[in-house]
């Protein structure tokens, strides 16, 4: 009985922990996917390449 017990605490705290998991994981996800008013930034600060539509190389030709 003990043991059994133990299986099936081990097994719920697993499960737990996996799902608490999924929520870090898709808030990760979610504030990743989330574009900032003024655009992506490099880490000094410059624009990242591409931000601004009106100078797609595609659209320059």
């Amino acid at each position: 009985l003990f043991r059994f017990g133990f299986k099936l605490n081990c097994a719920l705290n697993t499960q737990r922990e996996y799902e608490e998991f999924k929520v870090r994981i898709n808030a990760l996800v979610a504030k990743a996917q989330k574009v900032p008013e003024e655009g992506w930034t490099m880490q000094d600060g410059t624009p990242w390449p591409g931000n601004n539509v009106r100078d797609h190389p595609g659209m320059i030709q």
